[in-house]
């Protein structure tokens, strides 16, 4: 099946779930993720903001936070469709991006993409050969190819978008690892 068509079904898919669902199984994840080996090592990781039913992250910022890692969320320069890491804090104030999406109100750090331990990333949809299907524009695959190999990039999502295979481009990146609320899956290769 086509990205496209992918897309448009598990969006669907998705925002059918309904808002208490989507909720607890978001605290799920976090907590599968808070007691995971890599997370409790990690000392600094990239989370996002959620927007249209994605799996939310707060209650990760928050854990992170009070464990004093670095903390960085994204903000998007529709520009050079780029990311720019912001490092967060407990008091960092929020707006809305171009696209809707919370992003830190800040100016940008200057960080050194292999200072990442933990790259957490969204995604419409994904499969079990760790290819992603994002909203199509191309932000996380232009970020995460600059990522050095130490960096484990992480695709978080509900377990109805995991699908059979998505036909990857050469441009797309693979995640290392997947977390649902029904575990982790990870490559063997990470």
């Amino acid at each position: 099946m086509e990205k496209i068509l992918i897309r448009e079904k598990i969006l669907r898919k998705r925002e059918s779930l309904g808002l208490d669902f989507q909720k607890s199984m978001s605290q799920v994840i976090c907590s599968l993720i808070i007691k995971s080996f890599f997370y409790l090592e990690s000392n600094s990781l990239m989370l996002y903001s959620s927007i249209r039913g994605e799996v939310d992250l707060k209650a990760l910022y928050t854990d992170a936070l009070k464990r004093h890692k670095k903390v960085f969320l994204p903000t998007v320069s529709l520009k050079s469709i780029k990311i720019n890491p912001i490092q967060c804090f407990v008091d960092t104030i929020w707006e809305k991006g171009p696209y809707g999406i919370f992003e830190p109100l800040c100016k940008p750090n200057k960080i050194k993409q292999k200072d990442f331990d933990l790259v957490f990333v969204p995604g419409v949809a994904f499969d079990r050969n760790f290819n992603r299907i994002g909203f199509g524009k191309g932000f996380y695959d232009k970020f995460l190819k600059k990522l050095p190999k130490t960096t484990l990039k992480i695709g978080v999502a509900f377990d109805i978008q995991i699908v059979e295979n998505i036909n990857s481009d050469p441009w797309d990146i693979k995640m290392d690892l997947l977390v649902t609320e029904k575990g982790f899956l990870c490559r063997e290769e990470s």
